[in-house]
């Protein structure tokens, strides 16, 4: 099982990887592309070889079938002479006689055979009862065998062609092949024997002027009784070997002879075998620019990852980002580590500002609690006034003290810094009866949604803007003052509106207001001090998204809008609401 987790694909370096990829998709493309290439190249090359190879075989055999023709024609034409047939019958006796009469014959035959044609006929040779007469180079042209003229006779008269044989001149000796017929008069009796000399050097001229491969072996060759003797070929006794050599044979006219030729490809595969290296330098020259590619990748890409991977690292360690190093390499990988980074300084400074805010909070906390002891002492005292008005019967003075001591005993007994929005408002309408004392000419209105009144929120967080309503709104009017409560949701928020249709507030003085929420705590100015501590201690439990807003008007009155989120139940008030777009 460890090796073959070894061996998991997953468990490779990138590195590793890329070579393991760019080899094959290089290495095995190439090869297949040359494979079938040199196939094709080979087949094709091979095919036209062939075709051209037996093109030019047939014109030889043409060519060869002609000149052999010609001949014959001409043999011909020295059998049909009846002049020619008269010298051959006559008999010279004397000296002078046989001087002549061989003039004659090789005048007859000047005219008989052209100078073309005298080129490759060596001799001319009659044998008659009378005589022996050459026409030509003299030799010993073998033709007093039996079976040779008993062959010429036995033919009655047509063309017989003899192999080639070797034939000593005076000169030198030479390879002929031998055109015989009888000769005949009208009544057909037979009057002597022909043969013609006919130099083989006719068809080694005409294997000389074939277009083929100066390696291309050329044979005639003769079939007899199934067995094949080579009559003429061009000296080259290599036929059929090489690498598949292409072997073409063709079927002359004349005595059951055949041409044949043999192409080595030799060269042909001298040319495959340079491109086969060729193609392997290629590869190894592809392999090595996929190893330097990869290098560069390594350089650009992997090893900027390795220490993305390491600041992270150190980033999870919770250190300061500014030990977060930077680096060179692809374009993309340094935007994210710079993002990273980016993101690690937002982060260290939430983590700051949360515990400064932790701070403030525990701070308010510690505050609260060094209130709650005079609040103590006051609720005794007021318990001591109240029952010295029952005894006094006065009765205004007791619902004064009731309210007041009720809103004592509300801060005292409930530590939690969470209430209902019914419990709280309970409260203000003591609040609002102990202010009537004071402001007798104002009314405080509520209107709660159905539901809202088990909502839960801050403890004494809508006393202040009550307060505020009074003291800069409605304290310097000639008319009746109303302060309206109202609470009702707005989408998934919680919307405490406090109106007033009090004196109201100019442009500038709104604007400073609103200017002077939005600071940071440090930097607000001391006046408004209680909408700032409202919206101070808002964001402080809930976040930024919730807090105040305020509009007014001057000689109209203020609404002061408090943004508070849902809590259904005392196990919410820990959740962050953070969440969402800011009002």
């Amino acid at each position: 099982m460890k090796r073959l987790k070894l061996l998991s694909w997953r468990r490779w370096r990138l590195q590793t990887k890329l070579i393991f990829l760019y080899i094959p998709l290089i290495v095995f493309p190439t090869m297949l592309g040359f494979y079938f290439f040199t196939s094709a190249y080979n087949t094709s090359n091979r095919n036209t070889a062939t075709t051209y190879s037996q093109s030019v075989i047939q014109y030889m055999s043409e060519k060869i079938d002609s000149q052999l023709s010609h001949y014959e024609t001409v043999s011909r034409q020295i059998f049909d002479d009846p002049e020619l047939q008269q010298l051959l019958t006559q008999a010279p006796k004397t000296q002078y006689e046989i001087m002549n009469h061989k003039n004659q014959l090789n005048n007859r035959l000047d005219i008989l055979v052209t100078t073309s044609d005298r080129k490759y006929i060596r001799a001319i040779v009659f044998l008659t009862p009378i005589g022996h007469y050459v026409y030509g180079e003299e030799a010993d042209y073998k033709d007093q065998q039996p079976e040779f003229l008993s062959t010429i006779s036995n033919n009655g008269g047509s063309v017989e062609w003899f192999p080639p044989l070797q034939f000593q001149s005076i000169s030198k000796t030479f390879t002929a092949f031998r055109l015989a017929r009888s000769i005949r008069n009208f009544d057909l009796k037979e009057i002597g024997k022909m043969y013609m000399v006919i130099d083989a050097k006719l068809l080694q001229d005409i294997f000389n002027e074939s277009k083929l491969s100066k390696e291309a072996a050329i044979q005639i060759i003769s079939e007899n009784d199934s067995h094949k003797q080579i009559i003429v070929s061009n000296n080259k006794p290599e036929f059929g070997q090489g690498r598949k050599p292409i072997i073409i044979e063709n079927a002359l006219i004349h005595n059951e002879w055949s041409l044949a030729a043999s192409l080595p490809l030799d060269e042909l595969y001298t040319t495959i075998s340079k491109m086969t290296q060729l193609a392997v330098l290629i590869t190894l020259i592809c392999i090595a620019m996929a190893l330097l590619a990869t290098y560069f990748i390594v350089i650009d890409v992997i090893l900027p990852i390795k220490k993305l991977m390491q600041n992270m690292r150190l980033g999870i360690k919770g250190r300061n980002p500014s030990s977060l190093i930077k680096f060179r390499g692809a374009r993309e990988i340094i935007e994210l580590n710079d993002t990273y980074i980016s993101l690690m300084y937002e982060i260290y400074n939430l983590i700051g500002e949360v515990v400064k805010n932790q701070a403030k909070k525990r701070e308010a906390e510690i505050k609260l609690l060094q209130n709650q002891i005079s609040p103590h002492f006051l609720y005794n005292t007021l318990n001591s006034i109240r029952w010295m008005a029952l005894i006094q019967k006065q009765d205004n003075i007791k619902e004064m003290v009731d309210s007041l001591t009720k809103l004592l005993s509300y801060s005292i007994r409930n530590t939690d810094e969470l209430v209902t929005i019914g419990e709280e408002i309970d409260v203000l309408k003591d609040y609002a009866k102990i202010q009537k004392v004071r402001y007798q000419d104002f009314i405080f209105a509520t209107e709660i949604e159905e539901g809202l009144e088990s909502v839960y929120t801050l403890k004494f967080l809508i006393q202040p803007l009550i307060e505020n309503a009074l003291l800069h709104g409605l304290s310097s009017i000639n008319w009746t003052g109303i302060i309206h409560l109202k609470v009702r949701r707005d989408s998934d928020v919680l919307l405490i509106q406090v109106m007033d249709n009090g004196i109201g507030m100019d442009e500038d003085t709104l604007e400073n207001l609103q200017s002077n929420l939005k600071q940071k705590s440090g930097m607000r100015e001391s006046k408004h001090i209680g909408l700032t501590n409202i919206h101070e201690r808002v964001r402080l439990h809930f976040g930024e998204r919730f807090g105040i807003k305020i509009s007014s008007e001057y000689k109209k009155g203020t609404s002061v809008n408090l943004y508070l989120p849902l809590i259904s139940t005392i196990e919410e008030r820990d959740f962050s609401y953070e969440n969402g777009n800011d009002r």
